[in-house]
C-alpha cells in the first residue's frame, strides 16, 4: 500500500508522545512492506527542515515539512471567538500546507491518508475533492477530554469561562470529525468507547501505541529512592499535574523518605517552576532511555489528559517502574501492585515509593510482558492495514 500521512507535528526527532508515535507508525508500515509519505507542519514549538532529517530515519519513507506559525495571537482568537469557530483547530490550517498537500493528492495514486490528530482535519474537504480512499483519523487522545479536565482544575473565574468556550468549539469540531472520516484509529479503549458513546454510527478500532520489540537491558542498581519524571512542559497537563505534585504531595514524601530525589526532565521548564527539597531539573535530556534507567521509578503524576502516557509505555519497555495517577493510566488497562502502582494521595504515593523496594522487580517483569503483548510494531500496525483493508 502507498499511504500518506498528514502530521501536525514533526515525528523527527521522537522525543515525546506525538511524535513518538508518528514514528513508531511510519517504522511498522514500513516493516510490513508498505510505503509512507509524511507531510508534516512544523511548528515554532518543534522546528524542522527535512534536509536536517537523518537518511536512517528516512528509509521508513520521505518526510516533508511546511512551516505553520501556530502561535496563539490575539486578533484570530477573538475573530473565531466571535464566528464560534474552534481556534485550536484553525491554527494548523494553512494555503502553504493546502498547496503542498493538493499536489501530492494529484501527482501519485493513494491507497489511505493518515490524518495525526484532528488538528488535521480542516484538509478533509481538500483530501476528498482528489482522493475517494480510506482517511483514517488517528486520535492520539479525545482532545476536547483534555481541555474538559484543565477547565475543571483551574481557578481563575475569566479563565474558566474563555476554557468552557474552547472546549464547547472543540467538542463539536472533533465529534463532527468522528463521523465524516472512513474509520477513527484509537489510542486506547477508553477513548474508544467514549467516542462510540458520543457517536454511536462511528466507525471505530482501538490501535495501540507502538515499541519495537527489544529486550532491555534491565540496570538493577541499588533501590536509593530515586524518583523522576519526563515530559515536555509546553504540553498543559504536564505542567499542571507536575506543578501540583511538587507543591502537594512532594513535601509530605521528603518528610517520610529525608534521602528522596526528584529528578525532572524535559523541554520548556518554566524559570518560575516552583523549588523544592531533592527535587532536581534537568531540561532537555540526550537520551530519554537513559535517564529512565537512571530511575528506581517513573512519576506520572497527570491530572488532565487522554489517551495514552507513551512515556508510561517507555518506561515499561526500559523495565522501570512506574508510579502513576489514574489519569495517567487511563487506556493502559494497567492493574495496580501487578503492573504499576496507581496513587491519589501523598500517603498512596509514599506507600508506592516504599513497597517498590521489594517488589520493582516483579512489576517491572509483569509491566514488560503486557508491553510486549499488546505494543510490539507488528500487532498495532496489522490492525490498522486490517482494517484499511476492509473499507
Amino acid at each position: 500500500m502507498k499511504i500518506l500521512q498528514l502530521c501536525n507535528k514533526s515525528p523527527w526527532p521522537a522525543k515525546e508522545g506525538g511524535s513518538m508515535a508518528m514514528t513508531a507508525i511510519r517504522k511498522g508500515l514500513a516493516c510490513l512492506g508498505h510505503e509512507v509519505h509524511s507531510l508534516v507542519v512544523s511548528t515554532p514549538k518543534m522546528t524542522v527542515n527535512s534536509d536536517e532529517i537523518p537518511e536512517s530515519y528516512l528509509k521508513d519513507g520521505p518526510v516533508e515539512s511546511v512551516f505553520i506559525d501556530t502561535r496563539p495571537k490575539a486578533l484570530p482568537a477573538f475573530r473565531d471567538l466571535v464566528r464560534n469557530v474552534s481556534y485550536q483547530i484553525s491554527r494548523f490550517h494553512h494555503p502553504d500546507y493546502e498547496a503542498r498537500l493538493k499536489e501530492l493528492l494529484q501527482g501519485k495514486q493513494w491507497d489511505a491518508i493518515i490524518l495525526e490528530s484532528v488538528y488535521m482535519m480542516p484538509y478533509f474537504d481538500l483530501i476528498r475533492a482528489h482522493f475517494n480512499g480510506p482517511v483514517i483519523l488517528r486520535a492520539h487522545n479525545v482532545e476536547h477530554v483534555i481541555w474538559k479536565r484543565i477547565l475543571e482544575n483551574s481557578r481563575n473565574p475569566l479563565k474558566k469561562r474563555y476554557l468552557a468556550i474552547l472546549k464547547n468549539q472543540l467538542r463539536k469540531y472533533e465529534l463532527d470529525a468522528v463521523s465524516r472520516v472512513s474509520f477513527t484509529a484509537c489510542i486506547s479503549d477508553v477513548d474508544a468507547k467514549y467516542f462510540l458513546n458520543e457517536v454511536p454510527d462511528a466507525r471505530l478500532i482501538t490501535v495501540p501505541f507502538a515499541v519495537e520489540n527489544d529486550k532491555p537491558d534491565i540496570k538493577r542498581h541499588e533501590y536509593v529512592y530515586k524518583f523522576g519524571h519526563i515530559g515536555s512542559m509546553d504540553w498543559a497537563p504536564n505542567l499542571e499535574g507536575l506543578r501540583n505534585f511538587v507543591k502537594e504531595i512532594w513535601p509530605k514524601v521528603i518528610k517520610e523518605i529525608p534521602n528522596a530525589q526528584l529528578h525532572l526532565a524535559g523541554r520548556h521548564f518554566p524559570e518560575n517552576f516552583p523549588k523544592s527539597s531533592g527535587v532536581i531539573i534537568h531540561g532537555e535530556v540526550e537520551d530519554a532511555g537513559e535517564f529512565l534507567q537512571s530511575l528506581d521509578a517513573l512519576i506520572v503524576p497527570l491530572l488532565s489528559g487522554s489517551g495514552v502516557r507513551i512515556k508510561i509505555v517507555e518506561a515499561m519497555q526500559h523495565g522501570v517502574p512506574v508510579i502513576s495517577t489514574p489519569v495517567g493510566a487511563e487506556g493502559l488497562d494497567l492493574v495496580h501492585r501487578e503492573h504499576a502502582y496507581i496513587c491519589e494521595t501523598s500517603r498512596q504515593y509514599i506507600k508506592a515509593m516504599k513497597q517498590l523496594k521489594e517488589s520493582r522487580v516483579q512489576i517491572s517483569e509483569n509491566a514488560l510482558l503486557r508491553i510486549e503483548k499488546r505494543h510490539s510494531l507488528e500487532y498495532a500496525t496489522g490492525l490498522l492495514i486490517n482494517e484499511i483493508e476492509k473499507q
